[in-house]
This record gives C-alpha cells, sequence and structure tokens, in this order.
C-alpha cells in the first residue's frame, strides 16, 4: 500500500534528492524506489503529531547517521531544497562569518520568539550539526523542557524551545547582502512582499510580517522587500500546495536549466 504522500515524496527523489550526499524520506511505508523508509514515531499518522515524528526523525538519523556526515537537514515533503547552496552556507557560514561547527549549531529561517529568543521557522527545514544532533538526541528530546509525548504539528517552535535550554538559537542565515536564504513560503510569496500590501490577505503571511517588524528591530538581522528578500544562494523554498502538483519539477526545471 502506498503512502497518501507518496506523490510529493517521488517529485523529491526525482529533483532535488539525490543531490544530497544522503536522502532518507521519513515513512509510513517503506519504498526503496523513492528512499522511503517506514518510520514507527509515536502517536497517530497526523499532522498534529508532527512533533512526535520529528522526533523520531532525529533519533532515527542519530542511530544510523551520526557519524557519516556532519550536517543533517530535515525538511517537510513539501520544500524545495537547492543542495549545492546548502553545502556552501554549510561551509562557508552566513554574511556575518563562519560558523563555529564546534558547537551545536540550528540554522533555518529565523523568527523572534520574543525580545532575546530566535526560533527556526517551520518549512523552511533545520540544518543541524553533528555536534547538535548527538546533544540532542543523548540529552535533550527525553527532557520536560523538550516536551516528550506531546502531539503537536508546532515541531518548530518545538525544537527551537529544546535546544534553547542548552542557549543554542537559530542563527542568522543571511548572505553577505543581507538577503535570505531560508524561505518559509514559495518564490512568489517573499518577491510580493512589501510589508503586508501585497499578499495581506495570505493566511500564512503573519510570520513574514513579524520577521519584517522584529529581525531588524531586535536582533540586527536584515529582512529586506520583495526580491531582496531572495539570495542568489537560497537554500530552500516552502512550496505549500504548490509541491502537490509539478510544482517541485517546475522549480528544478527553471533552477538547473532543463526547460
Amino acid at each position: 500500500q502506498k503512502s497518501r504522500r507518496e506523490p510529493y515524496l517521488r517529485a523529491i527523489s526525482e529533483t532535488w534528492g539525490p543531490k544530497c550526499d544522503g536522502f532518507v524520506a521519513a515513512s509510513s511505508v517503506t519504498d526503496t524506489s523513492i528512499g522511503a523508509v517506514r518510520l514507527l514515531h509515536e502517536g497517530p499518522e497526523t499532522y498534529d503529531n508532527m512533533w512526535n515524528k520529528l522526533r523520531a526523525m532525529y533519533s532515527y538519523a542519530y542511530q544510523h547517521y551520526l557519524d557519516q556526515y556532519d550536517f543533517f537537514f530535515f525538511c517537510g515533503d513539501d520544500t524545495y531544497v537547492i543542495a549545492e547552496n546548502l553545502r556552501f552556507i554549510i561551509s562557508k557560514g552566513s554574511g556575518k562569518g563562519p560558523f563555529n561547527d564546534s558547537k551545536p549549531i540550528l540554522l533555518g529561517a529565523p523568527e523572534a520568539m520574543d525580545s532575546e529568543t530566535l526560533s527556526c521557522l517551520g518549512g523552511a527545514g533545520y540544518a543541524v550539526n553533528q555536534v547538535a544532533l548527538k546533544v540532542l538526541v543523548e540529552d535533550l528530546l527525553d527532557t520536560p523542557a523538550c516536551f516528550p509525548h506531546y502531539p503537536s504539528h508546532q515541531e518548530d517552535r518545538f525544537i527551537s524551545n529544546c535546544f534553547q535550554q542548552i542557549g543554542i538559537q537559530c542563527l542568522d542565515t543571511n548572505d553577505e547582502f543581507g538577503e535570505a536564504t531560508f524561505h518559509y513560503g514559495d518564490i512568489q510569496r517573499h518577491a510580493n512582499w512589501t510589508n503586508g500590501v501585497s499578499d495581506k490577505n495570505w493566511k500564512y503571511s503573519a510570520p513574514i510580517a513579524t520577521a519584517h517588524r522584529d529581525l531588524p528591530n531586535l536582533f540586527d538581522i536584515a529582512w529586506k522587500e520583495g526580491m531582496g528578500q531572495i539570495s542568489k544562494r537560497s537554500v530552500s523554498f516552502h512550496l505549500r500546495d504548490l509541491a502537490s502538483g509539478t510544482g517541485m519539477q517546475r522549480y528544478h526545471s527553471l533552477l538547473y536549466g532543463l526547460c
């Protein structure tokens, strides 16, 4: 029996997935043709149980691949990833300089949780280094502060809260021009954004509006408007509904000149 998300995973396996150094798709059904592994997790197979699903993914990566890779990237099946740019930012750092990979690192699309705390927005995906994955699974995931066994779709808040127990926050991933590399929405949504004027009716616009307001004022992280948000070294775009059709393939064809 195929997973109902099989078309999404197949689209990834035919586009950006093979460009990664290693690729595993967590699924309810094992399908080696698309790199899918049936991954057991606590709780029901629902969107509102995303946190327990992600906990299982972290544990699986730790158990099977910890010593094989320096960084691990986790995202949903509606996210498009440019693997070459992910490698670049991991190796070179952001516009503010290289990352210290001897310490735990959490990379993604930063969002202000409060005036002193940065979390990573869901949708754009998260990258953690080997040190971070090790400490997460060995020391953090089962502590009360990480809400083990709690069903929730807000896995972005939960993983950020988890790392904050050891002082780790989502880092600034803007490039040297102050342009974003991890994207909460698709290219069109970000390109049309002018402080809410163009996309004020988009139901997912609130985090972008919050980032526009808080990141420059509270954290000295640039947040430009329109195409200024989109770095030439962009790592990921959250396609949402676009991924259900041919969106993944269209992005891939345009980016790699396959049209």
